[in-house]
């Protein structure tokens, strides 16, 4: 199976396999607006061929900020600059989506929230999250989807991953809770479920859902396995478009290790349905081959893309990712106005 050949999903025809993975650039406005270098990043990707581009993950509320520099898309007045960067992306053959996300315990505000009482921020716990307040965030996660699909994305992605607020709830070790939003996987998944529904209902039952998850936890990980295999069940019956599946870890894996989470994406692959994503140390053409061989549908790339915005080109021509994984990307643009120490 060649990653440069077309692809048809169930709502979206796609150029081909490669996805832009969600990527925080450092590069936003300080009002949450989009910049014009954003605007940059995302057309030049999209020149370069790259079939799917999730945006930075945008905010959907302000009390569910991961950073002061985080893009939003938690009011209509952010409307016109997301759709100015959309009409660049559509300019090219590149389907967009917009990542909607709220970082829950991790959030960088005052008082952030939770499932329950977590202290993933360091200083600050987390207070567990009323039924009015998981109302309100149900809703903003709604209503965000609208202002997605009014910008004219192509579709949205909520984001359950990375011990961000929806992680939160469907991971055991965080989900403390004793009401029927805790204990069962089917409970966890329940607060997922709801913004789904909540979304294709506003948004309409075509309107493209992406979800991205992670394929492992810190604790009990293999319970989790069982429990992600029933997750990606239900959101291949609740109609979602493709899970892209990252992981916990990603930060402490080394430069030698490649397609970190292969292993189980591969064993889940063979049990569900539903289209897959894998996001984590692919680096090679052989290493796309072998996650492709391996019944995964796209392959996903963040750090790689911030090094060489052209890298399918690069690949399409036999050439290997020149990113090493080193992570200094993290922050350099705020610094030295660049992206990649490989930038001039």
């Amino acid at each position: 199976m060649s990653p440069f050949k077309a692809l048809e999903l169930k709502n979206l025809s796609l150029i081909n396999r490669f996805v832009r993975s969600a990527t925080h650039d450092y590069a936003q406005e300080c009002n949450g607006l989009m910049s014009d270098k954003q605007l940059e990043i995302y057309e030049e990707l999209a020149k370069n061929q790259v079939g799917l581009i999730m945006t930075g993950h945008l905010y959907v509320s302000k009390e569910g900020r991961a950073s002061e520099d985080q893009n939003a898309i938690d009011c209509d007045a952010v409307i016109p600059r997301l759709k100015e960067v959309v009409d660049a992306v559509h300019q090219y053959d590149s389907k967009f989506i917009a990542q909607l996300a709220h970082a829950g315990a991790k959030a960088r505000v005052a008082q952030p929230v939770g499932p329950s009482e977590l202290w993933l921020r360091g200083d600050t716990p987390s207070l567990a999250l009323t039924h009015e307040g998981l109302k309100s965030i149900r809703h903003a996660f709604i209503d965000a989807a609208k202002r997605a699909k009014e910008a004219g994305f192509d579709g949205v992605q909520v984001h359950m991953a990375h011990g961000y607020l929806l992680s939160e709830f469907i991971t055991p070790q965080h989900n403390l809770r004793q009401d029927e939003y805790g204990g069962s996987v089917e409970n966890r998944f329940r607060f997922p479920r709801e913004i789904i529904l909540g979304i294709k209902q506003a948004c309409g039952e075509n309107y493209p859902i992406f979800i991205k998850i992670n394929s492992n936890v810190e604790l009990n990980d293999e319970a989790y396995e069982s429990d992600l295999l029933y997750m990606l069940n239900e959101l291949e019956t609740l109609g979602v478009e493709a899970v892209e599946l990252s992981g916990c870890d990603f930060g402490k894996k080394k430069y030698t290790d490649h397609n970190y989470y292969l292993e189980r994406a591969s064993r889940l692959a063979e049990l569900t349905t539903v289209p897959l994503i894998l996001v984590g140390g692919i680096r090679t053409l052989s290493d796309i081959e072998h996650v492709l061989q391996n019944g995964i549908d796209m392959i996903s790339f963040c750090r790689p893309f911030i090094c060489e915005p052209n890298l399918v080109r690069q690949l399409k021509a036999g050439h290997q990712s020149k990113c090493v994984s080193c992570n200094r990307c993290y922050g350099l643009y705020y610094r030295e106005g660049r992206r990649c120490i490989r930038m001039k």
